[in-house]
């Protein structure tokens, strides 16, 4: 997804080629005293290194060992690596040869030392070669990385190891609404929406510090308020240490396909917990209904519900469970309710109820009767028994009130009354109230 993830943007990092760059003069000076020794042993007759005379010797010698643990794919595929390994063993391979040959008590000729000679010139000659190139690559690296973090597309903000954002690139600003100025400073936090709990971030970050990567799906929330998802990529950037340095976020915007808008016309009028239609969702039906009550010459009743005791429950079970609890009323509610009916959560623990051709007064008052038995009837909560009542205020129209936010109000104002009538009962809204 990500261009600017360092295992996808370059094989190698900057940080890899610099300390690749220092080791090398490391273990060029490991190989000058190993051809010292080597000098040593065959000019006074000292006793040989088994190593120097074994069946891999290029693997046995520091640089060889050096050169054989890197791990590195994109350093061990450039052809200057792969020269070096050649002539580093044709190297040992002719100090093998001169050894073996010394051994055997045969006399030592200047040939052979002058071909021993001449191979650690061409590996030091190439090794030089390489120690150029890679000190091109990390300028060229550092121009190329600054050139795509400012034209990417996705979003990209970089951050210290305790998330405070450093910097973001122009997709970032374009996508988010945020400027560089209101981003640098902040935490990432800024964008959240509310849509994920706390488990969610506990997996992401945990991710990020044991496997240092994480890749999903996220909802979150422009500077105008508009929630929205995202494919988001975060990794982590650590030092020669293992310590984290940095992370790297990398996001597109992904609401544009069919699912996601979808999604997203669920999230605008659709309250996340009950699966209710929301406030916003609401007044469009009521709306519509009277249309279609002017037309027809028909009624509609509106009832405004707020749950007593609800808050007692909330505060000595927790959050989580008053949540269960509005959902089990949720389901109840709608268990009174005709299919054209519409019953919303309006806020909190407040509830709407818009009921089109309803009819005669009689049936509202058997609607909103059952409704207020059945949600006063005992709930298990956290493996016990709790109750609840609600106070149910009822307006109806054709009435003075011509739109939908005087109905409801005009709902709300009887339901009001009917909690100073003594709760867990409904109330029909008349002139006098207001």
């Amino acid at each position: 997804m990500t261009i600017m993830n360092m295992t996808q943007f370059q094989l190698l990092s900057m940080g890899e080629l610099e300390s690749f760059w220092s080791e090398l003069d490391l273990v060029i000076e490991a190989h000058c005293r190993w051809l010292s020794d080597l000098n040593r042993v065959l000019l006074f007759d000292l006793a040989i290194n088994v190593d120097d005379i074994a069946d891999a010797a290029h693997q046995c010698c520091h640089f060889g060992r050096w050169y054989h643990g890197i791990e590195n794919r994109a350093i061990r595929a450039m052809p200057v690596y792969i020269k070096i390994g050649e002539i580093h063993e044709m190297l040992h391979r002719e100090a093998g040869e001169i050894l073996n040959g010394v051994k055997r008590g045969e006399p030592l000729q200047q040939s052979d030392f002058d071909q021993l000679l001449c191979c650690s010139q061409d590996l030091r000659n190439t090794v030089s070669q390489l120690k150029s190139n890679i000190k091109a690559d990390i300028s060229t690296i550092s121009m190329l990385m600054t050139k795509v973090f400012e034209h990417a597309t996705e979003g990209v903000l970089i951050t210290k190891p305790d998330a405070t954002i450093l910097n973001v690139n122009k997709a970032f600003t374009k996508l988010t609404g945020y400027s560089h100025e209101e981003a640098v400073g902040q935490k990432p936090n800024i964008l959240l929406s509310g849509r994920h709990d706390d488990d969610y971030f506990k997996k992401m970050w945990h991710d990020l510090t044991t496997v240092g990567y994480w890749d999903g799906e996220i909802w979150n929330r422009r500077k105008c308020g508009e929630v929205y998802p995202q494919n988001f990529n975060i990794s982590a950037l650590s030092d020669n240490g293992g310590e984290i340095t940095h992370y790297i976020g990398i996001f597109t915007d992904n609401s544009s396909n069919d699912v996601n808008q979808a999604k997203l016309y669920h999230l605008a009028y659709f309250d996340p917990l009950t699966e209710l239609p929301n406030r916003i969702l609401m007044y469009d039906r009521l709306r519509h209904a009277i249309a279609v009550a002017k037309r027809a010459k028909s009624n509609i009743a509106v009832f405004f519900l707020d749950l007593d005791g609800f808050k007692r429950v909330n505060d000595r079970y927790g959050h989580k469970e008053g949540d269960n609890l509005l959902k089990q009323v949720t389901y109840r509610i709608k268990s009174c309710l005709r299919e054209s009916d519409t019953v919303s959560r309006f806020a909190g623990d407040e509830f709407t109820v818009v009921l089109p051709d309803v009819g005669s007064n009689e049936n509202v008052e058997s609607i909103a009767g059952k409704i207020v038995e059945v949600v006063g009837k005992p709930y298990t909560i956290a493996g016990e028994q709790v109750s609840i009542t609600t106070s149910i205020g009822i307006t109806l129209y054709p009435n003075k009130a011509e739109c939908t936010e005087s109905l409801v109000k005009q709902a709300d104002l009887a339901m009001y009354a009917a909690k100073r009538d003594g709760k867990n009962r409904f109330c029909h809204y008349h002139e006098s109230m207001g």
